[in-house]
């Protein structure tokens, strides 16, 4: 989206993921601002069915402008036979300048050779809600 009101974000995994069990990893994400308002976050999931973690809230994470932070979700992830996995998202419901906005990071997850989940962020889009 070009609008100059939008939120622009960069989204990347922080490479350290952490088995939970057989079946579950803890994963982190850097979320970084770089608009010139600060960026709250509400909540966040991943709804894809092999890279899966659900709606967590977060109430009003705020990002000052230029300025990153962490989180991070237990994520369902049991890695298939293919060593990718394409069209996984990470969403975020935010607010910034006033206005409720959804984040969308489509990421390609990568297996690597331990079997973990390495994300990499392959486009990030925004859309206006209606809401908080």
């Amino acid at each position: 989206m070009s609008d100059s009101l939008a939120p622009s974000v960069a989204i990347a995994q922080i490479f350290s993921s952490a088995r939970v069990d057989a079946k579950h990893w803890q994963v982190a994400w850097k979320i970084e601002n770089r608009g010139d308002a600060p960026l709250t976050i509400h909540s966040a999931w991943l709804p894809h069915s092999q890279f899966r973690a659900p709606e967590k809230q977060f109430g009003n994470l705020e990002i000052a402008p230029r300025a990153r932070t962490q989180i991070g979700f237990v994520v369902e992830f049991a890695a298939p036979r293919a060593t990718e996995i394409e069209n996984a998202f990470l969403i975020m419901r935010v607010n910034y300048r006033g206005a409720a906005w959804k984040i969308f990071a489509r990421v390609r997850v990568h297996i690597e050779q331990n079997r973990a989940p390495r994300a990499t962020t392959e486009l990030i889009t925004v859309q206006k809600t209606e809401g908080r």
